[in-house]
C-alpha cells in the first residue's frame, strides 16, 4: 500500500486485510502519514523520489500481489504503475467516487484518463443493463476538512526536503488556512445566495441554461490531461462564442467545484469577461447546489474533462468535452476539435442514446466503483468492506471491457 486519502481510511483497510489473512506493508513516505498507519504493516521509505523506482522493485520482487494506491498521477504512484506493470503486478487505485455521493473509485490500473474505462469498446457493451446510481450521502465533509487539516499541519511542520519530493502538490500552511476559512465563510454565510440564485435559475430558465463544470486546477486530471485547456481559457473561449452564437434567451451558468471554493477566485474573470461581450446578464456564477440539481434543468454541459460530466450523461444532457476523461468517447459525448464545435453546440448538441449511456454507467458502476466513503466514519466502513474484498480477489486482474 502506498499513499492513501486523508484520514485512517488506509490504516482501516490495511487492518482489515490482515484480519482477512494477508500480509500487507504500508510504505510511510513522512510524519503526515504515520498518524493513519498501523504499526503492524508499516514500511519506512527511505529514498527519495529518483531512488523510488529501485526501492520499490525490490520490495515488489519479495512476492507482493497486488499494489494499492490513491491518486494514480501522483509523482510516487507514476513511478509504481509504470514498475508493477513492468513485473506484471495488479494495481488497485482509489479515488473520489466518479458517481457521488455514496460511491469511491476502486478500480484496476490508472484513474480518470488513465483508467481502462477511457479503453472501452462501447460497441461491446450490453445495452439491456441499466444504471442503479443510487448512494448514500455520508455527509463526508467535515470530516475531510479536518483530517486534511490534521495531515496537511503535520507534513507541512514537519517533513523534511526527501519526504517532501513525494507532495504531489505544494500547500503553505498559511495561504492554506486562509483559503480553508474562506472556503467555510463561502459555503455557510454566502451560500445560502448561491442556492437563492440556482432556485431562481432552475425556475425561469429550466430547459435553456448551459452550465460550465469548472474544475481544481491542481487536479491531477487537469494538470494531466487537460490537452492544454484551463479555467481562464474555457471562460474566455465559453463566453465569446455564447454571445455570438447561443439562443437570446440562454442563460451561461459557470458551477465553480466545492473544494476550489475557497481559493477559486474566477468570480471576477467571468464577470469582466461577460461584460467585455455585453451578456453580464445571461452569466452566472455559483459555487453551491449539486450538479445533478443543475444537469435535472440543462440543455447542455461544457467541461475540460470533470467526472460531473457523468452526471450530465445520467440525465440525458449534451456534453462538451475539451480534454481527455473517462467518458471521451465519440459515442457519448461531443469532442472538441475547433472553435467551430463551440458555436455548434449551444444549439445542435449531441446526446447519445438512452440505452448506450445507462449501459456505459452501468458497467463504471461494475468496474470502478464501491459503496461508501474516505473520511465519515459510517461510509469509511462500507468502503473498506467492499475495498478489501476486491483486492483480495486481485491475484487474477478482471477482464474488461475492449481489453
Amino acid at each position: 500500500m502506498l499513499q492513501g486519502p486523508v484520514g485512517p481510511f488506509f490504516k482501516e483497510l490495511a487492518l482489515k486485510l490482515e484480519n482477512q489473512g494477508a500480509e500487507v506493508q504500508h510504505m510511510v513516505f513522512g510524519p503526515h502519514d504515520s498518524a493513519y498507519t498501523a504499526r503492524s504493516c508499516a514500511v519506512a521509505a527511505v529514498s527519495d523520489l529518483t531512488g523510488f523506482q529501485k526501492e520499490l522493485t525490490q520490495i515488489l520482487k519479495t512476492g507482493i500481489d497486488v499494489v494499492v494506491l490513491f491518486g494514480s498521477e501522483r509523482p510516487a504512484h507514476k513511478i509504481a504503475r509504470h514498475i508493477a506493470d513492468l513485473t506484471n503486478t495488479p494495481v488497485v487505485c482509489f479515488e473520489e467516487g466518479y458517481i457521488r455521493p455514496g460511491f469511491i473509485t476502486c478500480e484496476f490500473g490508472g484513474n480518470n484518463a488513465s483508467s481502462p474505462i477511457a479503453k472501452w469498446d462501447l460497441s461491446k457493451l450490453d445495452k439491456s443493463q441499466t444504471s442503479r446510481r443510487k448512494g448514500t450521502n455520508f455527509q463526508g465533509f467535515w470530516p475531510m476538512v479536518w483530517y486534511g487539516l490534521n495531515v496537511y499541519l503535520r507534513r507541512g511542520l514537519f517533513a523534511n526536503r526527501r519526504q517532501r519530493e513525494y507532495f504531489h502538490r505544494e500547500l503553505p500552511l498559511t495561504s492554506e488556512a486562509f483559503h480553508w476559512s474562506r472556503n467555510v465563510f463561502r459555503k455557510y454565510v454566502i451560500g445560502p445566495r448561491h442556492h437563492a440564485v440556482l432556485r431562481s435559475l432552475t425556475q425561469k430558465y429550466s430547459g435553456n441554461i448551459f452550465v460550465v463544470a469548472l474544475q481544481v486546477p491542481s487536479d491531477a486530471n487537469i494538470l494531466k490531461a487537460a490537452k492544454g485547456w484551463n479555467t481562464p481559457k474555457l471562460v474566455e473561449r465559453s463566453i465569446a462564442s455564447f454571445a455570438r452564437h447561443a439562443p437570446v434567451t440562454a442563460q451561461l451558468v459557470f458551477k465553480i467545484h466545492p473544494m476550489a471554493r475557497g481559493h477559486s477566485n474566477d468570480r471576477e474573470l467571468i464577470n469582466k469577461t461577460a461584460h467585455t461581450h455585453g451578456i453580464q446578464n445571461r452569466v452566472k456564477v455559483v459555487h453551491e447546489g449539486s450538479i445533478a440539481e443543475l444537469m435535472g434543468h440543462a440543455s447542455g454541459m461544457l467541461t475540460i474533462n470533470s467526472t460531473s460530466g457523468l452526471s450530465a450523461l445520467h440525465h440525458g444532457v449534451p456534453v462538451l468535452v475539451f480534454g481527455q476523461s473517462i467518458f471521451t468517447h465519440s459515442q457519448l459525448v461531443s469532442l472538441y476539435q475547433s472553435n467551430e464545435d463551440i458555436d455548434r453546440f449551444w444549439t445542435a448538441g449531441f446526446t447519445a442514446p438512452a440505452e448506450v449511456r445507462q449501459a456505459f454507467l452501468h458497467k463504471i458502476e461494475e468496474n470502478s466503483l464501491v459503496p461508501g466513503d474516505f473520511y465519515a466514519a459510517n461510509g469509511r466502513k462500507q468502503a473498506v468492506l467492499h475495498s478489501a474484498k476486491k483486492i483480495l480477489k486481485s491475484a487474477r486482474v478482471p477482464e474488461l471491457v475492449g481489453d
